[in-house]
């Protein structure tokens, strides 16, 4: 098996656990601390393949759709109990 530096970066991204809960708030820690914003978002778009504009975005419009479906499910449930 050939390894160089590409393969043991991508075999260190393969056994990553992305679904660690508040990830998504230290990424933005890391951003807010970060002293040149540019290096970390072109770092992030290099590990990525995204902008970090863009990943902003989309968690952004996640977070909207969550809690319109978190509303109307409080609706429905008080309507059932008071209905």
């Amino acid at each position: 098996m050939c390894q160089n530096v590409d393969t043991i970066y991508s075999d260190i991204m393969k056994k990553s656990n992305y679904k660690i809960k508040g990830i998504s708030d230290s990424i933005l820690e890391s951003y807010i601390a970060a002293e040149n914003k540019a290096d970390f978002e072109s770092l992030f778009y290099l590990l990525t393949g995204i902008t970090f504009e863009y990943y902003l975005h989309k968690c952004e419009g996640t977070k909207q759709r969550n809690v319109a479906e978190t509303e109307l499910r409080i609706i429905q449930i008080y309507l059932f109990n008071n209905g």
